[in-house]
């Protein structure tokens, strides 16, 4: 007998995720979107200024299937394992936004090397979507006339 691929695994999975995986992960995203790119007085763009959460749905249905999956896993398991990586608390969309982002930027720098990754790939998958936004060019002074207009988040 032999064992499926990695490959064969994730796309079973992406096969079987339905609405509600995506629409808690879509509330995980939301959450540490608001908690890391927040209303502010600076002047910089925030998360709704960066349409953020359309964005990162445009972003996850161009991926791949199996990519497409383990980034729905990821931040569904981020919503609802916030009782367990950050014990006291409740579902992470639930907690203020400042408690989320301190429980992000402890994440990591955690000395603990899976609750560090959680962290870094939060920080990671929003920033990409944050910085590609032409607001966001804007705010900085970046000249984006050079890229591909909205291929991609």
């Amino acid at each position: 007998m032999q064992l499926p691929t990695p490959d064969a695994l994730a796309r079973c999975l992406a096969r079987r995720l339905d609405a509600r995986a995506r629409t808690i992960a879509r509330a995980g995203f939301t959450a540490v979107a608001e908690a890391l790119y927040p209303i502010n007085d600076l002047g910089a763009p925030d998360w709704r200024d960066a349409d953020m959460v359309a964005r990162a749905d445009r972003w996850l249905d161009a991926l791949p299937p199996a990519p497409r999956a383990l980034v729905i896993v990821a931040f569904a398991a981020v919503e609802l394992g916030a009782p367990v990586l950050a014990p006291g608390s409740r579902r992470l969309s639930r907690l203020p936004p400042e408690r989320r982002a301190a429980l992000i930027r402890r994440w990591r720098v955690s000395p603990i090397p899976s609750l560090k990754l959680v962290g870094e790939a939060l920080k990671q998958a929003t920033t990409m979507i944050y910085l590609s936004h032409p607001a966001v060019h804007a705010h900085l002074g970046v000249d984006a006339s050079g890229m591909a207009p909205e291929q991609g988040p």
